[in-house]
């Protein structure tokens, strides 16, 4: 029987035609050889190349120790207080401080922390119908904020972060009366009243009252503070003029009829009940402590960055702006100068740092330009 070629094995022939059988030995010769020497050599074969060993987190914790100027305005319903403190104001006050701050990074990825406590007390001798005023002021602020690393480079490197900050301000202010003055004070309250009643005066005691009331209670302006601390014993003066003239206003029909009978063992016994009266409402309304309690929480944006001048030294700088309304109406900080790698784990930094808010809410206005020296030294890891 004779064989036919089917016509799709000639296209086939034509389209792949046969390996010339010298250069087929020679492939397979070499195909062979290959075989062969990576079969000897174990550390030549062809394996998958080992995954990337994942980025380490790396932290930096810093103990910032700052000294400070203080300029501004601290307000309380109205009643406000101009702010012009120092280091030697505030340092010798300052019973407990406390600043740590933190950040960690993994690749791009960063995370910062900062927490401080200042608090600060003062005992102020005065004159007046108070003799002894205790002030205490404690002021927490902490944030926490996301970073992102834009800019990576053999010199240094730029981050943006995103986060938010944490203000609670607690003032205490504890009055001590001075009861000699208030006795004497008291007295002529009464006098003015019993001149007044015998002249047939009919003027309106309310303004003398005041006046007196706020001039023996002139330490509670505190226009001038020792402490960073608003005028939160301001309203103590206008309930204890209001309570003076309560009690003169009921007792002015008792002394009218005393001076008019015209016997003067009446006239002082009455006298004296008024004023016993009114020295013991001052006492009891003098013998008090306030305190007031604030608290806000202002978002912020802001970038760090870092630039090697020399291997262990190097420029440091950060800004950042937040409140937008939702604490503060505005806040901003810049801290910038140079630091020190001192050890591999151990650096220092040196920087001028300036802080600013403006914080109108429940009574308290307070815009206050804080500024001054840090040295912070921590730890690498």
């Amino acid at each position: 029987m004779s064989s036919q070629i089917h016509p799709s094995d000639s296209i086939l022939r034509q389209r792949f035609k046969p390996m010339p059988k010298p250069f087929a030995l020679a492939l397979l010769s070499v195909f062979s050889f290959a075989t062969a020497a990576f079969a000897g050599h174990p550390e030549m074969k062809t394996e998958a190349p080992p995954e990337p060993e994942a980025e380490p987190w790396r932290f930096n914790i810093g103990v910032p120790a700052w000294e400070f100027w203080q300029q501004g305005v601290m307000a309380i319903n109205g009643a406000a207080t101009q702010l012009k403190l120092g280091p030697n104001d505030v340092t010798p006050k300052a019973d407990l401080l406390i600043a740590v701050r933190a950040d960690a990074h993994k690749g791009r990825f960063g995370v910062m922390m900062e927490y401080s406590y200042l608090d600060t007390s003062d005992g102020i001798g005065v004159k007046g119908l108070i003799n002894k005023l205790d002030q205490r002021t404690d002021q927490h602020q902490g944030e926490v904020a996301l970073s992102w690393r834009i800019i990576q480079g053999e010199r240094g490197w730029v981050d943006v972060f995103a986060g938010a900050r944490y203000t609670n301000m607690y003032q205490q202010l504890i009055l001590h009366p001075d009861n000699g003055a208030i006795d004497s004070a008291s007295q002529r309250f009464v006098d003015d009243v019993s001149d007044r009643v015998a002249a047939a005066l009919r003027a309106n005691l309310v303004p003398v009252i005041q006046q007196r009331i706020t001039n023996g209670l002139a330490a509670l302006e505190n226009r001038q503070p020792v402490l960073p601390a608003g005028p939160i014993g301001d309203a103590i003066r206008e309930r204890a003029a209001q309570r003076v003239q309560a009690i003169l206003d009921q007792r002015r029909a008792e002394l009218n009829g005393a001076i008019l009978s015209g016997v003067r063992a009446r006239i002082d016994a009455t006298k004296n009940k008024v004023s016993s009266e009114i020295a013991a409402a001052l006492k009891k309304e003098l013998n008090t402590t306030v305190s007031r309690t604030d608290q806000w929480v202002d978002p912020f944006v802001g970038f760090k960055a870092r630039y090697y001048l020399t291997k262990p030294l190097y420029i440091t700088a950060r800004a950042d702006v937040g409140g937008f309304g939702a604490g503060s109406d505005i806040s901003w900080q810049v801290n910038a100068g140079f630091g020190c790698q001192l050890t591999h784990n151990i650096f220092s930094e040196l920087t001028w740092r300036s802080y600013y808010v403006d914080y109108d809410n429940d009574g308290l206005f307070y815009r206050t330009f804080t500024y001054g020296v840090e040295l912070t030294t921590g730890v690498s890891f």
